[in-house]
């Protein structure tokens, strides 16, 4: 494989020749996009986690001179992701009386997603997701969240962004994947974060300096600010 490609899986309940743009260009963490990953074992663990069994599709995609946004990159923080996240998925869903608080979380963290062709991102479909939502409502502290946030770029989010992708990508081959196991140890790794975050909060009396969205809000900080 050319450094220009990468291999990026698929999961369906059909055998993939291509994905139909109309069938798999949803609504999800940055609006309409195709969410695959470029990991073949959590590619397996993603698109399981609903104890179906799968179709798992592998594709080539040359990426040169494509616009990339990789929230990997030092130059992003964790609240630029979760202010992404909270602007293309959850500002319409949430029900809390801080709504204004996200708006500014949004104004002043969000990218704009629509400049780009593909977005590499930490995952969203596990306990991450909740602990989000968590900190959004000022339930969750900044630094609770980055402790126990799942982050690694081992098993990341990669989001075609432009349409027009789907029509490039090359399949190599599919697979077929029994859900049974990966469900399983899906399931154990989600519980295992989420129980160890149950214990912590319980020890959790005071934490000093800790920053809450409300906080963020009310000290007007905002992008590459040295508080954060």
């Amino acid at each position: 494989m050319k450094k220009s490609e990468i291999s990026l899986y698929f999961g369906s309940n059909l055998v993939l020749e291509k994905p139909q743009k109309q069938a798999y260009f949803l609504l999800r963490d940055l609006g309409e996009g195709l969410i695959c990953t470029d990991n073949l074992e959590f590619a397996k663990l993603l698109h399981t986690r609903f104890e179906e069994n799968i179709f798992l599709s592998e594709f080539s995609l040359n990426i040169e001179n494509k616009k990339i946004l990789n929230f990997f990159d030092k130059k992003y923080s964790i609240l630029n992701w979760v202010a992404t996240i909270a602007k293309y998925r959850l500002r319409q869903f949430l029900k809390t009386e801080n709504i204004s608080d996200v708006d500014y979380l949004i104004q002043h963290f969000a990218i704009d997603v629509s400049e780009y062709d593909i977005v590499i991102s930490p995952r969203t479909d596990n306990s991450n997701l909740d602990f989000i939502q968590s900190f959004l409502r000022s339930g969750m502290s900044l630094s609770t969240l980055k402790k126990f946030i799942d982050i690694s770029e081992k098993e990341r989010m990669i989001t075609l962004i432009n349409h027009d992708l789907a029509d490039e990508l090359i399949l190599v081959k599919n697979e077929y994947v029994d859900a049974k196991s990966y469900c399983d140890k899906y399931a154990k790794a989600d519980f295992k974060i989420r129980n160890k975050l149950k214990v912590a909060l319980k020890h959790i009396a005071f934490e000093r300096n800790a920053l809450y969205l409300k906080d963020i809000v009310e000290e007007g900080i905002k992008d590459h600010d040295p508080r954060l």
